[in-house]
C-alpha cells in the first residue's frame, strides 16, 4: 500500500464562506422577513407565505452577491496552505444550481485566483456527492449540512468533516461513525497536519 497525502474536498457555503447570512439579509430587504439561525438547515419551512419561485429566487440573488460574501476565519489561509503542502488543485463540491454557476466562479476567482481549483455542481449534472467524491479519489470531505454528511459517509470510503453550525447540532449517533465534528478551520488544519507529518 503506498501512502499519500489525503486529498481533501470542501463545501462552499456555510463551509468556507458565510452564506446564511446574505441569504437572511436578502430576506430582511426583500420580504421584511427576520430570520435566525435555524436548528435545521431547510428556511423553507419557516417562511410559509413564501412560495417555491419566491424562495429559489432569494436563494439565487443571495449567492450572486459575489462582493458581500465572508469568509469563515481560517477557511482562506488553510485551503492555501492545504493547497501548498498537497499540490493538489482545490476540490470544491456545491449543490448550487446552474444560475449559479458564473457566479461561483467569479467568487472562487476572487478568493483563489492564484491556485488551481475545480468545482463540481452534483445538482446540475444529475450526481449525488458521493460520486463526484469517488470520481475524484478525495479522502476527507468538508461539509455543514448533516443530510449530505450522512451521504457521503454512506456512500463510501471518505472520512466526513462536519463543521458545527446550528443546524448540525446533536445529530450524531451510532450510525456516524465516518463523521468527524469538528469545531472550525483549526481543528480541520490540525487533523490534517497529523497525516501530513507521515510525510
Amino acid at each position: 500500500m503506498v501512502l499519500r497525502i489525503p486529498k481533501i474536498a470542501f463545501d462552499i457555503d456555510d463551509v468556507v464562506f458565510k452564506s446564511f447570512n446574505l441569504i437572511a439579509n436578502k430576506l430582511l430587504y426583500k420580504y421584511n422577513l427576520t430570520v435566525e439561525e435555524p436548528p435545521t438547515f431547510s428556511l423553507r419551512k419557516y417562511l410559509p407565505s413564501l412560495n417555491e419561485d419566491q424562495y429559489g429566487e432569494v436563494i439565487n440573488e443571495a449567492l450572486s452577491q459575489v462582493d458581500y460574501f465572508e469568509p469563515y476565519p481560517g477557511a482562506i489561509s488553510f485551503i492555501k496552505y492545504y493547497h501548498e503542502t498537497s499540490k493538489y488543485p482545490i476540490t470544491f463540491i456545491t449543490s448550487r444550481n446552474e444560475k449559479m454557476i458564473p457566479y461561483t466562479h467569479n467568487l472562487l476567482d476572487k478568493w483563489f485566483s492564484s491556485i488551481e481549483y475545480n468545482v463540481f455542481f452534483p445538482h446540475v449534472e444529475n450526481v449525488r456527492k458521493p460520486n463526484i467524491i469517488s470520481k475524484c479519489c478525495v479522502d476527507m470531505f468538508v461539509e455543514d449540512r448533516f443530510k449530505y454528511c450522512i451521504e457521503v459517509a454512506n456512500g463510501g470510503n471518505c472520512l466526513v468533516l462536519m463543521l458545527d453550525r446550528p443546524w448540525n447540532r446533536n445529530r450524531l449517533d451510532e450510525k456516524s461513525f465516518k463523521i468527524v465534528p469538528v469545531k472550525n478551520w483549526d481543528d480541520i488544519e490540525m487533523i490534517y497536519n497529523s497525516f501530513l507529518y507521515l510525510f
